[in-house]
């Protein structure tokens, strides 16, 4: 009986100094716990998994149910960051959506879970132009290769991104499988697969294959796509004939002016087929010239590109008449209709292809346009010096983006600037994610929210980016 005692006694006693222990150690636990979250040492655990991002309110959830929260209207992050990536070397900002006057952020390996970089989120207050609550942190002394995250205490992280020499070629890869994918899928409008031929004759002509010798077997993939999309688009129009518009005859004027040019070296009879479809669509905007309603940009663009085509004197008279007839023009400016930024780019197109045609020019009138471009785009410029976050435009509808990108694009290409790079740099991580919504308008989609385009527009816009991302990668490879 009394060894029987003894033994329940040592029992309680070993239940009691466990339990002691186990509570020493929870305090130990808890103690260590706070002094983490509040000094935040380098090698602090205290982050998500990898595999997982967290909200606006600090909670981790998985990506899916981010897309899902998004999907259903949620809130998007408050941590803002170009989800594709960074240059190692470029300049790179994030954004939050803050809450405070100073806050700190941690740059975190998202494969060690290590805080590599801390700083300090500051105010932008009067400098957005349209958000009190912008706040802007520089993390460009964050050079290595790999995937990162940005930790905010109290507003959640950034999505994962990648600091790589070779970002820019992935998305470009993407957007051009989705130029190409275009040619076969013929699933958008009309007028916006007319667009995409354009970009992607307009792209080859900057940028594409080189040959020393013209083959007229070997034909660029590129153009070959672009065939299949004119020929495409030619079949279509016999049964759209009796009910296009005039922006619509006016894109696909230009657009099969282009193609002529490009495939005249290759194939000078199928070129040619090409360029009756461009003088058909040219006489059909020239008859309604005399509308009341009629843009004079419409007969512009179409007269433009087929004198850089052809280089007939009848085209090249229209242009300068309307150059020296036009007034002053705010390009791409914010809250304007979806017809107005057609028009817009119908007479930026016009603009580029006059000034870039080898036939004889008015040297005047290109010098004058090129002042206009120049003056539109120094605009830009001085916005981005106060305001880098909204630079490109306050208006987040993608169309507007790409038009101003694309004369920045423009000007860089004539004129080396590093200003116009950073500001092209700008632009893409603006639309890759570093906005208020904190959706990338760069997928291999072409936009993941069409509702802040016109239905369609989304191949048409990948193209105008492919662009202007091609200039930035010209511009490092220098």
């Amino acid at each position: 009986m009394e060894k029987e005692q003894g033994q329940t006694i040592t029992i309680r006693f070993l239940h009691k100094a466990a339990m002691c222990m186990f509570m020493c150690l929870l305090c130990f636990l808890l103690s260590a716990c706070t002094l983490s979250q509040d000094q935040f040492p380098e090698e602090t655990e205290v982050f998500p998994k990898q595999e997982e991002e967290r909200t606006d309110i600090g909670e981790s959830v998985s990506a899916s149910d981010i897309h899902s929260d998004k999907e259903a209207g949620g809130k998007g992050p408050k941590v803002l960051v170009g989800r594709s990536g960074y240059l190692p070397k470029e300049q790179k900002q994030v954004y939050v959506l803050r809450e405070e006057d100073e806050t700190v952020f941690y740059v975190v390996n998202a494969d060690t879970k290590e805080t590599v970089y801390t700083g300090t989120i500051r105010s932008m207050n009067g400098d957005s132009g349209r958000n009190d609550d912008l706040g802007r942190g520089d993390f460009s002394e964050v050079q290595e290769e790999g995937n990162y995250y940005i930790e905010v205490p109290s507003l959640g992280r950034s999505y994962t991104f990648e600091i790589k020499e070779s970002y820019l070629e992935d998305i470009h890869d993407d957007l051009m499988s989705v130029i190409e994918q275009e040619a076969e899928a013929q699933q958008d409008t009309f007028l916006f697969r007319a667009q995409t031929l354009s970009w992607m004759l307009r792209y080859q002509e900057y940028y594409g294959e080189e040959d020393g010798v013209i083959n007229p077997a070997d034909v660029p993939e590129l153009l070959f796509s672009a065939q299949e999309l004119g020929n495409a688009l030619i079949e279509e129009k016999k049964e759209l004939a009796e009910t296009m518009d005039t922006a619509e005859e006016a894109f696909y004027c230009a657009a099969m002016a282009q193609l002529y040019d490009a495939i005249k070296p290759y194939d000078v009879r199928t070129a040619n087929g090409y360029l009756r479809e461009a003088e058909m669509a040219y006489t059909q905007v020239d008859r309604k010239k005399n509308e009341a309603d009629f843009d004079t940009a419409w007969q512009f663009y179409a007269a433009a590109s087929l004198y850089k085509a052809t280089g007939y004197a009848k085209y090249h008279n229209v242009v300068k008449i309307f150059l020296q007839q036009r007034g002053e023009r705010s390009l791409f400016a914010d809250g304007v209709s979806e017809e107005q930024i057609l028009s817009d780019e119908a007479y930026i197109y016009g603009v580029v292809a006059y000034m870039t045609t080898a036939k004889s020019v008015d040297v005047n009138l290109c010098g004058a346009l090129m002042e206009e471009l120049i003056g539109s785009i120094r605009i830009i410029a001085e916005e981005y010096s106060s305001n880098d976050y909204s630079c490109v435009s306050s208006d987040l509808r993608g169309r507007i983006l790409a038009g101003r990108l694309y004369m920045i694009s423009v000007a860089e290409h004539v004129i080396v600037s590093r200003e116009y790079v950073r500001i092209l740099e700008a632009g893409i991580h603006y639309i890759d994610g570093g906005n208020e919504t904190g959706e990338s308008l760069i997928s291999e989609e072409g936009i993941l929210d069409p509702g802040r385009d016109q239905e369609g527009s989304g191949v048409a816009l990948s193209g105008a980016y492919l662009f202007i991302m091609k200039e930035v990668m010209e511009s490092e490879a220098e």
